[in-house]
């Protein structure tokens, strides 16, 4: 299902908030249609294969969590060795240019994290409403899972 695309308003603050109302809103929607197959699956009882195939995807899940997480760790050593090093500041305005990019890098930082993690929990909510959907209408169909 396609994201409904807000109308322009050419002010850029108000685009801005209609544009994430507007994602909240189809992640709602996702949200929901997971709930409604989950709630048509699992009154039919999973059975041990439908089981392992939720095995993998949590153990899926968990591994890129804990590569995202050695990441984010390895980008903040990497920030505090270039952050404690002061040689090259001989004046004042290069000393507040190498601190100013000592905070911005720490800002990337974050933002990339913030990042990394909306996009993990976006996969997470898809891959599982996918598997939802396609259990549902196996259990639908009259099909094992």
């Amino acid at each position: 299902m396609a994201l409904a695309q807000p109308p322009k308003t050419f002010v850029p603050l108000l685009d801005h908030a209609l544009k994430a109302y507007a994602l909240q809103a189809d992640r709602a929607a996702r949200g929901a249609r997971g709930a409604v197959a989950a709630a048509r699956l699992f009154p039919f009882a999973l059975d041990a294969e439908a089981w392992n195939e939720l095995w993998d995807m949590h153990k899926a899940a968990a591994d890129r969590l804990g590569r995202l997480q050695l990441d984010w760790m390895q980008g903040w050593l990497g920030w505090a060795r270039y952050s404690d090093q002061i040689a090259g500041a001989r004046t004042l305005s290069k000393f507040a240019e190498r601190e100013s990019n000592i905070v911005n890098q720490a800002g990337q930082l974050v933002s990339q994290q913030v990042s990394d993690w909306v996009a993990f929990v976006e996969a997470v909510e898809v891959d599982y409403l996918y598997w939802l959907t396609a259990k549902a209408a196996e259990k639908d169909a009259g099909g094992a899972s």
